[in-house]
């Protein structure tokens, strides 16, 4: 019995499963066929770029841009857009109020990492 009825579309943001083979990418991958078997009436798309982007900066810029446009090209009516990384999109599809959830992996104090990481992607995870 769940909490929710009738036909639901979830756009996920596959960029963490898209990319990574092992860890999160394992673990996004299993999520997503996890909650198929359990709801298979509802409908799930996955989005991720055309070629993995190597820098912090291009992985951002999917998460908040391509990824958001990507979810309004598709002219798609989703109930939620779900990110299987680190971050939700500040920007949402033009004309489109859609929930949003991500799923956070790893509780790490980041200012203790400053020193480790790059400015780039210090800022990134900072916000």
């Amino acid at each position: 019995m769940g909490l929710i009825n009738g036909n639901i579309s979830i756009a996920y943001n596959y960029l963490a499963g898209y990319e990574n083979k092992a860890g999160i990418g394992s673990y996004s991958s299993n999520l997503v066929e996890s909650i198929r078997k359990i709801k298979p009436e509802w409908e799930y798309h996955l989005f991720h770029p055309e070629n993995e982007p190597k820098k912090t900066i291009r992985k951002a810029f999917w998460d908040q841009v391509e990824f958001p446009y990507k979810v309004y090209k598709s002219n798609r009516e989703f109930n939620l857009i779900h990110t299987l990384g680190y971050s939700a999109p500040i920007l949402r599809p033009k004309g489109k109020r859609l929930p949003s959830v991500f799923s956070l992996h790893d509780l790490y104090p980041a200012p203790l990492l400053r020193e480790t990481m790059s400015r780039g992607t210090y800022l990134y995870l900072k916000h």
